[in-house]
């Protein structure tokens, strides 16, 4: 009783302090959603909590709605819901942040990755990368509204502002997908090459692009929404895997998966046909073993704090969750989670 009070007033302070120093949605700044992808169990964590206590909760998400292997995780406006994709069981959880509990479960098609919410918090789009669809949801309703076929193994998605557009990327067959999403169908309407095994997509810039991690390319390719072309590209560390954008959408942060570091990109006015944007290396790192020696960080998924300063990344290899300041680019803060840390956002707030 008395910790779930806490935990209740942990979040209602993370909330309104976000509102109030935001405007529209956006991301909070202390407390982080996981995914621990090893252990099938999502996690709240308080970055600002005691060394050893961080984790606030933790959900076995197998035994709680046979959610296995919980892969991406978003958090909803409110803050007081987040949803899990299940890549082992075909599903989206749905989880009461407060009560701690699985609250539903959405059937989605085969191998679902990564998710977005969208449509002011009440749809849900993700990307079935073993049925080759991308399902959308009511979350409002608790149902799957439809689905689109997307070719080559969609695992990446973003939704444009207005709903009404969405961009999947298509792993196996090095595609950059647009679809068009209305009330109850969507259709598929233009593929673009973007390079070798592209992962995450998002969308950020002003105006809006789509930038892309071409996990094979050791690039983030940078996609014009309007004209539905690549406009530039950019050499990243080895294997980029996830990309995570700013609050205003001029920052991005890209984990180099294999080269243990970050690029951290400055999106900024639409570029020029080839001109590249500034790129910073952060390192990420290694662990240090007590036996001696140490093992180089693989960084998996990111995530950017409300004002930009600051990022979490997941290290799947060495079950860790670390955090960086992204203004001098040094680790300000390394906490031992549970096996194979994946997905990773702060939780957010609806600011109006």
């Amino acid at each position: 009783m008395v910790r779930n009070f806490l935990l209740s007033a942990i979040v209602f302070t993370s909330l309104f302090s976000a509102a109030f120093a935001g405007g529209s949605i956006g991301q909070g700044s202390r407390l982080i959603l996981a995914t621990y992808w090893g252990d099938d169990a999502v996690a709240l964590l308080d970055l600002e909590a005691e060394e050893g206590h961080e984790e606030l909760w933790r959900l076995d998400t197998l035994a709680a709605a046979g959610c296995a292997k919980p892969y991406d995780i978003r958090s909803g406006i409110r803050g007081d819901e987040a949803y899990v994709s299940c890549s082992g069981s075909n599903k989206v959880a749905i989880i009461d942040v407060v009560a701690q509990q699985v609250k539903a479960t959405i059937e989605t098609g085969s191998s679902p990755r990564d998710l977005i919410v969208f449509h002011g918090g009440n749809r849900l789009i993700v990307a079935n990368s073993g049925s080759d669809t991308v399902s959308v949801i009511d979350l409002d309703g608790r149902r799957k509204l439809y689905d689109v076929s997307v070719p080559g193994q969609p695992y990446g998605v973003a939704v444009g502002s207005d709903g009404g557009t969405a961009v999947v990327t298509g792993w196996a067959n090095g595609t950059l997908n647009f679809l068009t999403l209305a009330e109850n169908s969507g259709e598929l309407v233009d593929t673009v090459e973007v390079g070798l095994l592209p992962y995450t997509v998002v969308l950020a810039g002003e105006p809006p692009r789509a930038f892309v991690a071409a996990n094979g390319s050791q690039r983030v390719v940078q996609v014009d929404i309007e004209t539905r072309a690549p406009i530039s590209e950019i050499e990243v560390g080895r294997n980029p895997w996830s990309i995570a954008a700013s609050n205003d959408g001029e920052s991005l942060l890209v984990t180099n998966n294999r080269s243990a570091s970050l690029s951290l990109l400055r999106t900024g006015a639409a570029p020029a046909a080839n001109s590249e944007m500034s790129n910073i290396l952060i390192s990420a790192g290694a662990q240090e073993h007590d036996g001696g020696g140490e093992t180089n960080r693989a960084p998996k998924n990111a995530a950017l704090s409300l004002d930009g300063s600051e990022g979490v990344f997941t290290d799947l290899a060495n079950n860790q969750i670390v955090k960086v300041d992204l203004e001098t680019g040094s680790i300000i803060r390394v906490i031992d989670v549970g096996k194979a840390p994946y997905g990773i956002e702060y939780l957010r707030s609806d600011a109006q």
